[in-house]
């Protein structure tokens, strides 16, 4: 493969790694909010009952999060997700090389990004080796294996079979959009040679919790506990 066509690999990768980072980033505040709430409710006991409420957000989470895990784990070559990038670079690894992602760096900053690029890559590695990406679609596939069979099984379709199987807990679920995290900052830093980050979640500079310090629910109609969905 020619220089050019190397060239418009990463670009179509990096196009790639935007959609796929929106979707992670809005898997991680998901999350963040879960556990805020989470928190919130243990540790007030007047909140905990009844738990019609929990358990409907709990329920709304859990589905939402493990189609968006699914989501990034297809390999179906007509989808954008972190599984097709990773199987794609493996498949053009040599399109990744040490000039393209040190290139991107200032003067002052081109020892760094050729000592990140052996971390990655290994050392005086010319160009990404293609064990490294798919030791990592590896990684993921099998993390996200059973939250993807939670999936087909029985939120996308209901299993006739109904087999018993592991259940999947939430921390599973935290456990993958953790390591959906971390592989696409460090894509992110491979394709684009930005600064290292710790994770994609943001630091607000507002107080979201602000919602939950007055009552929702003020003057309660009379006849409010007597109403019904229907």
């Amino acid at each position: 493969m020619t220089t050019s066509a190397h060239k418009v690999m990463r670009q179509k990768w990096r196009r790639w790694l935007k959609r796929i980072e929106r979707d992670v980033f809005d898997l991680l505040i998901a999350r963040h909010i879960y556990e805020g709430i989470g928190a919130i409710v243990l540790d007030n006991r007047d909140i905990q009952r009844p738990g019609d409420v929990h358990s409907w957000m709990s329920r709304n989470y859990g589905t939402a999060t493990a189609i968006g895990i699914r989501r990034q784990a297809d390999l179906r070559s007509d989808v954008t997700s972190l599984a097709r990038l990773l199987k794609d670079i493996a498949d053009n690894a040599d399109a990744v090389t040490r000039e393209s992602h040190v290139s991107h760096y200032p003067a002052r900053l081109r020892d760094a990004g050729d000592a990140w690029f052996d971390n990655f890559a290994g050392p005086a590695r010319q160009a990404l080796p293609s064990k490294t990406p798919l030791r990592h679609l590896r990684e993921l596939r099998d993390a996200a294996g059973r939250v993807r069979q939670l999936v087909n099984k029985r939120i996308a379709h209901l299993d006739q079979k109904n087999v018993r199987r592991k259940p999947v807990t939430f921390q599973d679920i935290h456990d993958v959009i953790g390591l959906l995290d971390r592989t696409v900052v460090e894509y992110k830093l491979l394709l684009n040679a930005v600064s290292p980050q710790p994770s994609l979640l943001p630091t607000w500079n507002y107080d979201w919790w602000e919602v939950f310090y007055d009552p929702w629910i003020r003057s309660p109609p009379p006849d409010w506990r007597r109403r019904s969905l229907g």
